[in-house]
């Protein structure tokens, strides 16, 4: 939301700076990716055509010089407490210091941080979007419509703009077919790529513990998806008589 971020060099130089691969070996645990689009990788919309963008500090270093960053300037780092988080901020800082920049952490109860992104009163954010359902469930937080105003509590806290988007996003919620909405829907994802509003960084991998004597589990999205056929067979029952 400040003035410098809206130079599509910087964005993209904040990208390259940071090791999403080493995010996904020592905080992840290499239970993830890197992320590359605004929708899940599970989903039929993610385009995985869309690269991202590689880690380059000394590339993120040309792109600030020829931007013109100012060398005092400071970025402010907000965040939710939280381990994972902590240990995100701290990689993000690292990398971002060793091209050059000024980078001051800010750990924030949740809604403080919620708070100061409806408000559109910081530098940067890290935030993180669960696996939606339906592609168009992204739209909260990528359709222009949505972008925090003193009369909507919008998600869209980068306050991206882009009327090709928002149109296809309009267009393929009232598309039926498949194939169609697809296409749609991958388009959008090249476009937020290319406009860069954010920093994709990682797919994490969550990992659930079920004890082997339930069966019949089908993994899926949460863990108990189909919950209602899971069994324990009558020889391994422990508690029921």
């Amino acid at each position: 939301t400040q003035t410098e971020f809206k130079d599509l060099g910087v964005r993209q130089a904040l990208a390259m700076a940071i090791d999403r691969e080493q995010l996904v070996r020592e905080v992840d645990h290499g239970f993830g990716s890197v992320h590359a689009g605004p929708f899940s990788k599970t989903s039929w919309a993610y385009d995985a055509t869309v690269k991202p963008l590689p880690y380059d500090p000394a590339g993120a270093k040309r792109l600030l010089l020829e931007a013109g960053w100012p060398e005092t300037r400071e970025i402010v780092f907000s965040y939710a407490v939280s381990v994972t988080n902590l240990l995100t901020a701290a990689l993000v800082k690292k990398c971002w210091e060793e091209i050059g920049l000024k980078v001051k952490n800010e750990s924030l109860p949740l809604t403080d941080l919620l708070y100061k992104m409806q408000k559109r009163d910081f530098d940067a954010g890290l935030m993180y979007w669960d696996g939606l359902q339906d592609p168009d469930d992204y739209s909260l937080i990528w359709e222009s419509k949505n972008i925090p105003e003193s009369d909507v509590r919008g998600s869209n806290f980068s306050s991206y703009q882009n009327s090709e988007v928002d149109r296809l996003f309009e267009e393929g919620r009232v598309t039926i077919d498949l194939s169609k909405r697809q296409k749609i829907y991958r388009r959008i994802h090249r476009l937020i790529c290319e406009d860069q509003p954010v920093t994709f960084l990682e797919s994490y991998e969550d990992i659930w513990v079920v004890h082997k004597r339930f069966h019949n589990i089908e993994p899926g999205r949460w863990v108990f998806t189909n919950v209602e056929k899971w069994y324990v067979p009558s020889g391994m029952q422990r508690y029921l008589k």
